[in-house]
C-alpha cells in the first residue's frame, strides 16, 4: 500500500520512481529528490541501502546542486581508488573539501554518513564479485583492499545479514 501518500493500493513500485502517483507530493520533482524522500520516510535498512545504491547513479537538478556534485564525486573517486583507500578524510581531502563538509553533503543527499556511504559502497562491489566471478570470499577481500579476511567478512555481513558463502548459494 502506499501509506506513505493515500493509503492506496499503487499498481507498481515503479509508478513511485516514475512520479506517476496522483497524489505524491513530489509528483513533479527529479526521480533522485522523490526517492531520497522515500529513503529517509523508509524504516528497512534493505531499502535504504537499496535507493542508495541504485538511485545515486541518477542526474539531479535540484537539492542542492553543490552536494549533488560532491556525493557524484566522491562515488566516481571511490569507483577509482575503492580498492586502495577507505577513510574519509583521505577522500576529503582528494576532493579538496573539509570532511565535516564532505559528511554534511553525504548526509543531506543519501542520509547516510559518509563512512556507511564508503561501506555500502565496498559491499556492492563484494557482491558484484562474488556474483559475477568464481573468486573465492579471501580472493574478494584481498581484491577490495581487506587483507584481513575476518574484518571483511564482518562488515559484509553487518551491511547484509549475511555470510559471504550464504550470499553466494543464495544467488544459485
Amino acid at each position: 500500500t502506499c501509506s506513505s501518500f493515500c493509503g492506496q493500493t499503487c499498481r507498481k513500485y515503479s509508478d513511485f520512481l516514475r512520479l506517476r502517483h496522483p497524489k505524491s507530493p513530489f509528483a513533479y520533482t527529479n526521480p533522485l529528490i522523490f526517492s531520497m524522500r522515500i529513503f529517509q520516510q523508509s524504516k528497512s535498512d534493505e531499502v535504504r541501502k537499496g535507493l542508495v545504491l541504485f538511485h545515486v547513479d541518477i542526474e539531479v537538478a535540484s537539492i542542492n546542486d553543490r552536494y549533488m556534485a560532491i556525493v557524484l564525486g566522491l562515488k566516481n573517486l571511490l569507483a577509482a581508488k575503492l580498492t586502495a583507500e577507505k577513510s574519509p578524510s583521505a577522500y576529503a581531502a582528494m576532493m579538496n573539501i573539509s570532511e565535516l563538509y564532505l559528511n554534511e553533503a553525504v548526509k543531506a543527499v543519501t542520509g547516510l554518513n559518509v563512512s556507511t556511504f564508503i561501506r555500502c559502497q565496498v559491499v556492492l562491489a563484494a557482491k558484484r564479485q562474488l556474483a559475477y566471478t568464481s573468486l573465492s570470499a579471501q580472493q574478494v577481500a584481498i581484491a577490495l583492499g581487506y587483507d584481513d579476511y575476518a574484518y571483511f567478512s564482518k562488515i559484509f555481513k553487518k551491511e547484509t545479514g549475511l555470510s559471504t558463502t550464504q550470499y553466494r548459494k543464495n544467488l544459485k
